[in-house]
């Protein structure tokens, strides 16, 4: 955090996290995976030999939904405006890298790497008992996915996927009342 002149505060915060499986075995394998007779890792087991997609140990693949790294900036500028009303503005980034959510490492259910930028104008008690604020989130309107996985209707569609998208997928503008009590 920082204050680099008066009114002006300025925070951020960087992430890296190397999430990966210690040992995952029995993890079924994504479709068109190569089988170990095609020198990849793929295999029916015993119990289960006429199993279409097979399956392997995921030891050694990211964690399914975890980014690597992921960073926030925010800057805040307030100032008196009156001396019974304070004004502000905020603004915002939030990044993430690639992310998977396949635990097999289905290179069909990845996220791209994505940033979102949000703010808010408006005024406030000196004391901050209450602010009255014009807010916008995914301002930039950057569509992503929370949610990737193949589709359920593989034998119609081998190989497709769903994509699940948050609400926070879209850009909302929006005015905030806060009251402190």
């Amino acid at each position: 955090m920082a204050r680099p002149m008066a009114g002006l505060s300025i925070t951020a915060g960087l992430a890296y996290t190397h999430a990966r499986y210690a040992d995952f075995n029995g993890v079924q394998c994504y479709f068109g995976q190569p089988k170990i007779a095609q020198g990849g890792p793929c295999s029916a087991p015993p119990a289960n030999p006429n199993s279409l997609d097979g399956f392997f140990n995921a030891k050694g693949l990211s964690i399914a939904g975890v980014p690597d790294w992921v960073y926030g900036v925010s800057a805040v500028y307030d100032r008196p405006l009156t001396p019974d009303l304070r004004g502000f503005v905020q603004a915002n980034w939030n990044w993430q890298s690639d992310v998977n959510y396949a635990i097999s490492g289905d290179p069909g259910a990845i996220q791209k790497a994505y940033g979102l930028l949000g703010g808010r104008v408006g005024v406030s008690a000196p004391d901050k008992a209450w602010s009255l604020a014009l807010y916008a989130s995914n301002l930039l309107d950057k569509r992503y996915a929370a949610q990737i996985t193949p589709s359920p209707v593989t034998g119609l569609n081998p190989g497709g996927y769903a994509q699940y998208f948050s609400p926070d997928s879209v850009r909302r503008v929006g005015v905030s009342l806060d009251v402190a009590f």
